[in-house]
């Protein structure tokens, strides 16, 4: 393996592997002692070249750029070199929902309610909008995960939710066909359409995987513990209704038990039609429960399970930012299991149920996809049509952003390698004396230089402010021009908090605001009390109390980012420990 990829990507340790790729953790560096974390995903190189896994890596490669959540891993670069194609994707410090479980289970803890719900809540709003994401042209792109277990949910040692590897997805665009008989996804997590191989399996798949796993984090049991996948496969298929949460814990309330019984019946007609109904019908629950948790809360309780293997990482990754590039060895580490960057890379599917690590467990190499900080990105995201061919010939990944650079050095007059071409060597032709014509004007296209920013706020009735201003709608969508300036984007609601952003005009947005509900039984703030003495002739009006900050809201994608961060508000996320980015 290279010790560089693209030519800029230095790799710093592998964090796992699988059949069909490898994931390392990288680092960019620039000018000014820039250097920033990234994780980098391999196709691996084989001398028989499965047409199908490069097909499977290529609609990766196009769905993962269009994704633009804040619960959803993001891809900033498809590329490809002299050992074939790679993803970008942002480097998240955190863990697997599924590792997180059973660590608490071995110290005898567990997610209590609310936590569990925020982390459910968060992943049915990455699935939502996944669902609904259309291309370019506004015909939807159909994107079904199916492949939605614990193991793909990451929890970030801030307290954020991230869906990651959407490897084995589905969308109408996908070049790779499913072959009869082959599943894709964790049987473990499987709908009985997709059990049985159906052909038109659609976004309910995914929500009989979510309301699995929150029936296992309300139960604190596994609904398929101690049965084979023979077995696993047999109730899947037979008529008998899944158990419901109730009868295991009686103590679970009526709300959630009917939210988990209809997100996993058997009948996909019977469950929630969208993954945005679920979602309204989990926010119902937590309001009428009042069961609310924060990013900071979820993130204490995740930081404390995994101490060690944090401060291990960050003593690897501190070690790799302040080394220059040439004291990197050539060969990266390959960090154990009991490191808290867990990737699964066999975007192939794990068709066994997963086993739980133990303490003492080390990788075995197929574990994937995605770790990292959300702090602003520095990668545009690139190749976002790109296209793989098979090999034996060559691989050849060209984008918009290489064809662009492409067109432009053949209109500079240079080849690739920079120099300018020798001019042609021309017979002389002989003069005939004419009357010269006016030079034709050149047709030029103008460049278009607009983007498309949508702002999408729940609950329904939220009101919109861009710069200060309302707008009509929600969503609300807009055409303006490209820039680099900040802009501010507010969402306020009745009986919810307000929450405000700063975005980042330079190029097409898809945001997605959910509101908190405000803390029951907490007053509004009163304006200060009037002066007891007597007033003078011209007494001032009392200055009202300065109104609550707004609490900060989970951090955003790569370019929206708080207004005035600095500023401690109550209910503030915790920051990712950015220590070592400072070497």
């Amino acid at each position: 393996m290279p010790q560089f990829v693209g030519g800029k990507y230095q790799l710093i340790a592998q964090l796992g592997g699988g059949g069909m790729a490898d994931v390392f953790l990288a680092k960019l560096s620039g000018k000014s002692e820039f250097a920033k974390l990234s994780v980098v995903k391999k196709l691996k190189s084989t001398e028989d070249d499965d047409p199908e896994i490069t097909a499977m890596f290529a609609d990766e490669a196009r769905l993962t750029s269009r994704l633009n959540h804040p619960s959803i891993v993001q891809t900033f670069e498809v590329g490809e070199d002299e050992s074939g194609p790679f993803l970008v994707m942002e480097y998240i410090e955190g863990q697997p929902l599924g590792r997180i479980r059973s660590r608490a289970a071995r110290r005898g803890k567990t997610l209590s309610r609310a936590m569990a719900l925020k982390i459910m809540r968060e992943t049915v709003g990455a699935l939502a909008y996944a669902h609904e994401l259309a291309d370019h042209d506004g015909k939807l792109l159909k994107v079904v995960h199916r492949d939605v277990s614990p193991e793909n949910i990451m929890v970030t040692y801030a307290g954020l939710t991230k869906l990651v590897d959407f490897g084995v997805a589905k969308t109408a665009a996908s070049m790779s066909k499913t072959r009869a008989g082959v599943l894709k996804g964790k049987v473990a997590y499987m709908a009985p359409e997709q059990a049985r191989s159906d052909e038109n399996i659609d976004e309910r798949v995914d929500i009989f995987a979510v309301g699995l796993i929150l029936w296992e984090l309300l139960t604190a049991k596994r609904l398929w513990e101690g049965l084979s996948e023979a077995k696993v496969f047999e109730r899947l298929l037979d008529k008998e209704p899944l158990p419901r949460a109730k009868e295991v814990v009686p103590e679970i309330p009526d709300e959630l038990d009917e939210i988990c019984a209809k997100a996993i019946a058997k009948d996909k007609e019977d469950r929630y039609a969208t993954a945005h109904e679920l979602l309204d019908a989990l926010e119902r629950a937590i309001a009428k429960l009042d069961l609310r948790a924060s990013d900071r809360e979820i993130g204490q309780f995740v930081s404390g399970l995994f101490e060690a293997e944090r401060e291990k990482v960050k003593a690897l990754v501190t070690s790799a930012m302040a080394k220059k590039e040439e004291e990197t060895p050539s060969s990266p580490k390959t960090l154990e299991d009991s490191d808290p960057l867990m990737w699964r890379a066999d975007t192939t599917g794990d068709h066994s149920i997963p086993k739980l690590p133990t303490e003492s467990s080390k990788s075995s190499g197929t574990k994937e996809d995605s770790k990292s900080s959300t702090s602003t990105a520095v990668f545009e995201t690139k190749h976002a049509e790109a296209q793989f061919r098979t090999r034996p010939a060559k691989p050849l990944l060209i984008g918009v952003g290489a064809v662009a650079a492409l067109a432009l050095a053949v209109l500079a007059g240079k080849n690739l390698g920079g120099a300018p071409p020798p001019p042609p060597v021309e017979e002389p032709l002989p003069v005939v004396a004419t009357e010269t014509p006016p030079p034709r004007p050149i047709a030029t296209e103008p460049v278009d230089t607009s983007i498309t920013i949508e702002v999408t706020v729940r609950p329904q009735n939220a009101r919109i402010f861009v710069d200060g201003a309302r707008v009509a709608g929600n969503p609300y969508k807009m055409k303006t021009s490209r820039g680099s300036a900040a802009h501010e984007v507010r969402a306020e609601a009745e009986g919810y908090e307000t929450r405000t952003i700063a975005v980042t005009f330079d190029r097409d947005r898809a945001i997605d605001l959910i509101l908190n509900r405000q803390a029951w039984g907490v007053p509004a703030p009163a304006p200060a009390p009037a002066p007891t003495t007597a007033p003078p002739p011209a007494p001032k009006p009392p200055a009202p109390a300065p109104a609550a900050p707004a609490p900060a809201p989970a951090p955003a994608p790569t370019g929206i980012s708080e207004i005035d961060p600095s500023k401690p508000k109550p209910g503030q996320q915790d920051k990712l420990d950015t220590d070592v980015f400072k070497r």
